[in-house]
């Protein structure tokens, strides 16, 4: 009896080993360039909220100075609306940074925001935030790309063109939701990093090279589009890719390392 017990709980342990070994080989199958984790973007930031001063500041240009009764009684303005906009992407933001992370109250807190203004990208970001930390990267790459429709640039004239989008009848309140260059890049970067981890390795290469495109000079991106290319099997492009991503960031090891490995499957092609 003791002997038939042995047996059984041997079977079970064998069977766990296999378990654990195939499930780590699955995870690991789109991590054939070693070490490739350390490209990965693990904590997107959160979406900027807009300082109070600066609320204060469009409040006062924006809104003109009432000349009736009727006027002080309207009950809500513009500026008002974007107060209560920040105000949700605040708590939005404190939510997801509590200990532990508070996601279905983040997850309100970032839809009110994008009721309360569909226009703005930040409740999408902040909503992708959010399905990326919990790893359910297809749902934060939809809610990326949400973000970066958002924040594609408007055809503008004259002095709009020169200030990206900035037109000569913008006034301070809108400024301050312009987006840059920066920000495109970052959005556009964070989608493919999340289209990489759900394997959409195509898909991620068109993101990440509109965000070198907007930002030439973030050795990360340049590393998340190498290895984009890489599990392609684009071993020249990958390497080129990773060559940029070395010469932005020299002490980086791991850059060193994924850099290093692709030269070698393109030798081999």
């Amino acid at each position: 009896m003791r002997n038939s017990q042995l047996r059984l709980v041997s079977l079970s342990l064998v069977g766990l080993i296999v378990f654990v070994s195939n499930l780590s080989s699955s995870e690991a199958g789109q991590d054939q360039l070693g070490g490739a984790s350390v490209i990965f973007i693990e904590h997107p930031k959160n979406p900027p909220v807009r300082p109070k001063t600066l609320r204060t500041k469009a409040q006062q240009t924006n809104q003109p100075n009432p000349t009736s009764a009727t006027d002080k009684e309207k009950p809500v303005t513009s500026a008002d609306l974007s107060d209560e906009v920040e105000d949700a992407l605040a708590l939005g933001n404190s939510a997801r940074d509590a200990e532990p992370p508070r996601y279905q109250d983040a997850e309100k807190a970032y839809r009110l925001a994008a009721k309360l203004n569909d226009d703005d990208p930040r409740p999408y970001l902040g909503l992708a935030n959010l399905w990326y930390d919990q790893r359910n990267y297809q749902a934060a790459a939809k809610m990326y790309r949400e973000a970066t429709e958002r924040m594609a640039p408007k055809k503008t004239v004259g002095i709009g063109k020169m200030l990206g989008g900035i037109s000569s009848k913008t006034t301070v309140g809108d400024i301050s939701r312009v987006t840059s260059f920066h920000e495109r890049a970052e959005a556009h970067s964070y989608l493919g990093n999340a289209l990489l981890q759900a394997g959409m390795f195509a898909e991620a290469e068109a993101e990440l090279r509109t965000a070198t495109t907007e930002d030439s000079r973030n050795a990360q991106t340049f590393a998340l589009l190498g290895y984009s290319c890489f599990q392609q099997k684009k071993y020249l492009e990958a390497s080129a890719a990773l060559r940029k991503a070395v010469g932005l960031s020299p002490d980086n090891e791991g850059y060193k390392q994924l850099l290093k490995e692709s030269e070698a499957r393109q030798q081999q092609q």
